[in-house]
């Protein structure tokens, strides 16, 4: 009895021994061709989208524009812009389709299939079960009817259910992302907080998680060529901080609601993922983009022809009301008694001059990139519940090979109304503020190094009653960042040194920060 319990043990240790090394020998083996639309080690990822690729040649970015079906369903971020495929926005332009759609939409590719039958049963089909279906990249793209169901490529339904098949889908999926941020923090020297001014002789030093942003993205049912996003701020109350839902009018034009605060530059709604020195400059914008409660935006883009002209992107916007917390979703927030409606109205414009940028792309660097210059102007009328201005604004951006560089100015004629001895006068107080800002890729996949440098300004003259908490402000910041897990992980050394005095004041209050900083962001 003992003999047979020992063969049969010995047996079973030999089969799970042999299991395992078969399984290992699977897995070492990884995806060994990166462009032939087959999923060789059956990981559910194909070709460029599978790990094992991730530095095959023929998956490397070529520098190249990202605007055609091809590019934009190969799993590669050919312009190295930070993102890829559906979620780059140049895969939106009017020569690409894989990118259009919606949830109920029928897919271009499958306009002329035939009426679905009894034998396709969503709920019983499993493409990952079809022996020799059609249920792949390659196979829904070969022109032949793999498994004889009558059916070619994108007429077949294991083609539209299958997961790493986006172009036989009525739309990109929905997309679900996430920044989370642990930092340590060190401040010294004298900080603003408000009124009373508070010293930190010896400092103050901290650690927490400083970033939790979660966002939910993706097409609206129903509606061809759509996109909506929210996006929430947990670290410490939930909240949502903005929304956004954009439909097509035509070919040229879209339509916009969202959370946005009248902004002329995109600064403040652009993910905090995509800083180089891991907040905004705040003083660029504070004064001159209070926060609305909802915006419409009139969108545009036209590719002129002209010399100098590549692209031309404008929009149209009106603003309304008080974004409740400095501009987060919903309620109303305002810092006194008056209840005067806040509104703006504005305008702002892209010229790519060379190559394609958008206002969204991420400033990180992480390969060497294309040549792209772009330059955007904007101007806009607001009331605000105690003062009203028109605002003007300007900025340029260009990137190549190792360099990022950009730079955005702001300036603004405030106006208000007070009574002085019976009689109503006006007063005024022209403001501006300057950010520049520089990054360098030190070792492409490893280093970059981000600085900026800028200032807010009241101008004389100044009414005595009409004065604001900070009459002047400067900033130097510098930032170095080591991808530690490709472009998703990222940790950062920062230091930032901040100058803060009232108008007439001889001396400045100086502040200091450094933080050491890690993010992971998908």
């Amino acid at each position: 009895m003992k003999l047979r319990t020992l063969k049969l043990t010995n047996f079973i240790a030999a089969l799970c021994a042999g299991l395992v090394i078969i399984g290992a020998g699977q897995a070492w083996a990884g995806e060994t061709a990166c462009r032939d639309g087959q999923d060789e080690d059956a990981d559910g990822m194909t070709d460029c989208a599978d790990s094992d690729c991730y530095d095959a040649t023929e998956c490397q970015p070529d520098g190249e524009p990202e605007n055609t079906d091809a590019r934009c369903s190969d799993f590669v971020d050919n312009d190295s812009d930070g993102v890829f495929d559906c979620d780059d926005k140049a895969c939106h332009g009017p020569r690409v389709s894989v990118c259009k759609g919606s949830f109920d939409a029928v897919p271009a590719a499958a306009s002329t299939a035939a009426p679905m039958t009894s034998s396709d049963d969503y709920a019983a089909f499993d493409p990952e079960m079809a022996a020799g279906g059609e249920s792949n990249l390659f196979t829904c793209s070969d022109g032949i009817d793999n498994d004889g169901d009558g059916k070619i490529d994108c007429e077949d339904i294991g083609c539209q259910l299958a997961q790493d098949v986006s172009y036989c889908k009525g739309s990109p999926e929905l997309r679900f992302g996430v920044v989370g941020t642990l930092e340590g923090t060190h401040e010294w020297g004298t900080l603003r907080q408000g009124t009373p001014e508070v010293e930190f002789a010896d400092g103050v030093t901290d650690a927490r998680f400083s970033k939790l942003q979660v966002r939910a993205l993706g097409p609206i049912p129903g509606v061809s060529n759509s996109f909506f996003l929210m996006s929430m701020r947990m670290e410490k109350t939930p909240r949502l901080t903005f929304v956004t839902f954009e439909v097509p009018i035509n070919d040229s034009l879209r339509f916009s609601l969202n959370s946005g605060s009248g902004s002329l530059s995109y600064n403040p709604i652009v993910s905090s993922s995509k800083q180089i020195l891991l907040d905004p400059a705040y003083y660029l914008t504070s004064a001159f983009d209070q926060g609305n409660g909802g915006q419409m935006q009139l969108k545009g883009i036209e590719a002129p022809g002209l010399p100098g002209f590549q692209f031309l992107h404008y929009e149209i916007m009106t603003s309304a009301g008080t974004g409740r917390f400095a501009g987060n979703v919903g309620g109303g927030y305002v810092t006194d008694d008056t209840k005067n409606l806040t509104w703006n109205l504005g305008a702002r414009a892209q010229i790519d001059h060379i190559g394609y940028s958008s206002v969204f792309d991420t400033k990180f660097i992480y390969r060497p990139l294309p040549l792209s210059l772009s330059t955007r102007y904007g101007a806009k009328w607001e009331q605000r519940s105690a003062e009203r201005f028109p605002a003007l604004f300007f900025g340029a951006q260009t990137r190549f090979s190792y360099f990022h560089l950009a730079g955005e100015y702001y300036w603004r004629n405030a106006m208000q109304s007070t009574v002085e001895n019976g009689e109503t006068i006006e007063i005024s107080s022209k403001q501006h503020s300057m950010n520049v800002e520089l990054g360098i890729l030190l070792l492409p996949k490893h280093l970059m190094l981000a600085m900026d440098y800028g200032f807010y300004k009241v101008m004389s003259p100044l009414n005595p009653s009409f004065s604001y908490p900070t009459d002047e402000e400067t900033q130097l910041r510098g930032a170095l960042h080591w991808y530690f897990w490709r472009q998703i992980g990222v940790a950062s050394v920062f230091y930032a040194r901040k100058q803060v005095r009232e108008l007439g004041d001889v001396e400045w209050d100086v502040s200091n920060e450094f933080r050491i900083a890690a993010q992971y962001r998908f």
